[in-house]
């Protein structure tokens, strides 16, 4: 979210969605910055272009683009939950696929009739790749406070689904779409070391429910 909302493109989208002036304001009680100025707009944009700015903002400004998942329904809810897929470019094909095939809508929606000329299957083309920032790679040369606040940020994520925090913040960060997937989490692993999650969740267990 920070370098496709905030960092590129002048931070246009965070100018409309969190930095505009409290006149624009009013009728949005998941916005709580402090804006009446335009020259407070252009700072807010400015500073939200750093990355320390932006996790500032978040705080202040709610947004789908970087809400944790588990905010975005009442916890009553989550044990109705049978299918997380991701959109990173790396995943969407295949778990796209994986639904359909899961609701048997795979052969008449997914197989084909996707691409310039309709030869591909959905996700072929995949939307996503051209969409992505690389933040997956980029997320090592973030300083360690900064891991921190962002892996606190999104705590109740593996919370509400019982799963552990890792020591390894870069990887609790990125294991985290990962961490969705715990009704299959036997075919997912960690993305630096390799360990399968459900050996992960099995060492939690034994350490903290015995």
């Amino acid at each position: 979210a920070f370098m496709d909302k905030s960092f590129s493109r002048g931070g246009q989208y965070v100018r409309e969605k969190c930095c505009n002036t409290n006149a624009n304001n009013n009728n949005n009680a998941n916005v709580h910055v402090n804006v009446t100025t335009k020259a407070q707009e252009d700072k807010c944009v400015h500073d939200a272009g750093y990355f320390e700015g932006f996790l500032d903002l978040i705080e202040v400004c709610d947004n789908p683009h970087w809400r944790p998942q588990s905010q975005r329904m009442e916890p009553k809810y989550w044990k109705l939950i049978d299918f997380v897929g991701r959109m990173d470019r790396r995943h969407v094909q295949d778990d796209a696929k994986r639904l359909l095939q899961r609701i048997g809508a795979w052969d008449d929606y997914g197989q084909s009739g996707w691409g310039k000329h309709g030869n591909m299957t959905i996700f072929e083309t995949n939307t996503a790749m051209m969409h992505h920032t690389n933040s997956t790679s980029k997320i090592n040369l973030l300083i360690p406070r900064y891991k921190v606040r962002i892996q606190n940020y999104y705590r109740n994520d593996y919370t509400y689904l019982g799963l552990p925090l890792s020591n390894n913040v870069s990887q609790t960060i990125l294991d985290r779409d990962y961490a969705w997937k715990h009704r299959n989490v036997h075919r997912y692993r960690s993305v630096l070391n390799s360990v399968p999650l459900e050996e992960m969740a099995k060492q939690y267990d034994q350490k903290h429910l015995q």
